[in-house]
């Protein structure tokens, strides 16, 4: 037997983060979506992918997933809404950049160094980018 399902199919677009975030290695970022299922159906999952990777799915509102990314690139992320007829819609494409933070440490003084009251004391720092 074939089976045809006529009706609407749901909306979804990706509320968040927002369309060139800058996001952080190893922080963790909430990714959001907004689904409407089409008449008589109701909304069974929200999958989020970042490029064909599945990152994780919400299957009640609000649908969000936390996604830690673990390496610094530009992702295309997507949300993909599926109803109670089994009918999918995928957002359209939000990139993001996920880049590592830059790195400070005080070379000088020394950790505990005793400094003298009222006198210049020089501090000096290496830095390096993300």
């Amino acid at each position: 037997a074939i089976i045809v399902t006529v009706g609407e199919a749901p909306t979804v677009s990706l509320t968040a983060p927002a369309p060139n975030a800058n996001l952080t290695v190893n922080t963790a970022t909430t990714l959001t979506a907004s689904a409407t299922a089409g008449s008589g159906r109701t909304i069974s999952k929200v999958e989020f992918f970042a490029g064909t990777t599945k990152l994780g799915e919400a299957t009640t509102a609000p649908y969000s997933y936390s996604w830690t990314p673990s390496s610094a690139a530009t992702f295309s992320l997507t949300a993909k809404a599926t109803d109670s007829a089994n009918v999918a819609t995928t957002s359209a494409a939000v990139s993001v950049r996920v880049s590592t933070p830059p790195t400070v440490s005080v070379t000088a003084p020394a950790a505990n160094a005793n400094l003298a009251v009222n006198r210049a004391s020089n501090i000096t720092a290496s830095a390096s980018a993300g």
